[in-house]
């Protein structure tokens, strides 16, 4: 468990460069800019990043990812986080300002909401078997992880011992 204040995140409280390859599962809280991975991110790259667990901001901004978000970029990421706050909450990002994404998915169900950056689709879908929306070839374009490196990068979780079924990185076994 991780407890702070402001810009409070698993992996890190501020960003200002690049995170790359990355994930935490936990259970983060504070008070504003709380995120499942980065608390602020500031001019910085996320990429190829998840988060599990559950993200709480007793004022503002607890995002399943990032609680704030300015003047960047993240990409092929997802969040599969719990959310609480009094404030904004959102399931990738709970505030951002100028930023690009690109292949990046949260679990609606689980973050109680489908609103904000990134998409957001239902466990099922989030999960291996990805209901009808099977990312593997012949790849959905409609559904989760389209057009993720599952060569490389990212593993289909198919036991469910290692991140339930959620996608894991290479490294994670």
């Amino acid at each position: 468990e991780i407890v702070g204040n402001k810009a409070v995140g698993c992996l890190a409280g501020v960003n200002e460069k690049e995170i790359h390859q990355s994930s935490c599962i936990g259970k983060i809280s504070g008070d504003s800019d709380v995120g499942g991975l980065v608390g602020a991110s500031i001019d910085a790259l996320e990429e190829n990043c998840y988060a599990r667990g559950n993200v709480t901001a007793k004022t503002k901004n607890a995002g399943g990812l990032i609680g704030y978000k300015k003047n960047g970029e993240i990409t092929v990421s997802y969040a599969a986080v719990s959310l609480s706050s009094d404030g904004n909450k959102r399931g990738l990002i709970a505030e951002d300002d100028n930023i690009s994404i690109k292949g990046c998915y949260y679990d609606k169900d689980l973050a109680g909401l489908s609103s904000g950056p990134g998409y957001g689709f239902s466990t099922v879908n989030m999960k291996y078997g990805y209901g009808t929306l099977d990312p593997s070839p012949p790849k959905n374009e409609n559904g989760p992880y389209y057009d993720w490196n599952f060569d490389d990068i990212w593993e289909h979780e198919k036991s469910g011992d290692i991140n339930d079924y959620y996608p894991i990185l290479r490294y994670s076994k």
